[in-house]
């Protein structure tokens, strides 16, 4: 089913966004992958939690224009597919007032970190730049996931691993199942 979608939808997509297109559907896929093993490997209470965050990503509608996934994958994607060491990007979306969606790319060879924001025009802007020397993130991204309530995050973070410019892995973590291992406790109270 998810191939011949994205049959479809390379087939009326105008010339020229083929890679980018292929890259953001691979991306979903991985991201949905993610979400029905867990689903599968979850315990009752948490079962259906992950089913209903996984339709999200089952079926990008074609040409994804209203995603912020897709937005940012587009206006990131020369950045992303040319840095030639790992990346990592964690989307975070905080319901206040409104929803806020924030998306931070660390690079990790050069221990840089961008974080964006959404803003109201659905365009992303680079909201803050630093560098963050602590150890964080490693290869396997299932290693940060708790199922027992202690962890770290109070919104759900979707982390993706990219390794020159290819999507690796893409872990979903609920709330408070994001370990303290990752690393990631000090970027976060920076951006929160």
């Amino acid at each position: 089913m998810f191939h011949l979608l994205l049959l479809a939808h390379l087939l009326f997509q105008p010339p020229g966004n083929e890679q980018l297109d292929s890259f953001y559907l691979n991306w979903m896929q991985t991201t949905f992958q993610t979400l029905e093993h867990r689903s599968h490997n979850a315990s009752d209470s948490l079962k259906e939690n992950y089913l209903n965050r996984s339709h999200r990503f089952k079926t990008p509608e074609p040409n994804g224009t209203r995603y912020p996934r897709y937005i940012f994958t587009k206006e990131q994607f020369a950045n992303i597919k040319s840095y030639k060491g790992d990346l990592f990007i964690i989307e975070l979306i905080m319901n206040s007032s409104a929803l806020v969606f924030i998306d931070i790319i660390i690079y990790k060879n050069e221990n840089r970190v961008d974080v964006f924001r959404l803003g109201r025009d659905n365009s992303w802007c680079l909201n803050d730049s630093f560098t963050y020397n602590g150890k964080y993130l490693e290869d396997d991204l299932s290693k940060y996931y708790l199922e027992n309530g202690k962890g770290i995050n109070f919104v759900e973070p979707t982390i993706t691993k990219i390794s020159s410019g290819k999507v690796i892995s893409s872990e979903y973590y609920l709330s408070r199942s994001l370990s303290p291992t990752c690393g990631l406790q000090n970027i976060l109270d920076r951006v929160w």
